[in-house]
């Protein structure tokens, strides 16, 4: 095979053109391998702000349960410390109340006392006025009265 001017043009051009097809196939790989390396390294980066996202939301839902925990506590705390408040009131009302009758029952018999001792007086009284108005027994006679009154007679 004899190659001509002619011939080595063309075999040139195609061999230029070759050259050049695989340097833009060679460019391309390279941009593809950079866009393919770019892409990786966003997926990645979506992928860890994902992950970021998922573990805020799930501390928010954490922190958002411990607060309505507290919530429940601090109410049945409430709860709690009013019950608490109407039992002592109670209590003291029930204290109260028995006090009153404790001091009502000791009223009753002070009153009890003092009827009974103004009927005594009464009673006490009315004997020794009865005494001073019956008259008074003739004394006894002693053994010398007995003796003379012998002879008295």
């Amino acid at each position: 095979m004899k190659w001509g001017s002619e011939g080595l043009s063309v075999a040139e051009v195609e061999l230029n053109a070759a050259a050049e097809e695989r340097d833009k196939l060679l460019n391309d790989a390279n941009y593809s391998s950079l866009q393919n390396d770019e892409a990786v390294t966003r997926a990645r980066q979506e992928r860890d702000e994902a992950i970021d996202r998922k573990k805020a939301a799930e501390e928010r839902d954490e922190v958002i349960d411990r607060k309505k925990a507290a919530e429940v506590y601090i109410h049945t705390l409430h709860t709690h410390a009013i019950i608490y408040s109407s039992l002592q009131n109670d209590e003291a009302v029930m204290g109260a109340r028995q006090e009153r009758d404790e001091v009502i029952d000791r009223k009753k018999a002070a009153e009890m006392d003092m009827q009974e001792l103004i009927d005594e007086q009464m009673k006490h009284k009315l004997t020794s006025e009865k005494r001073r108005k019956l008259p008074a027994p003739p004394p006894a006679p002693t053994r010398a009265s007995r003796l003379l009154g012998f002879f008295h007679r």
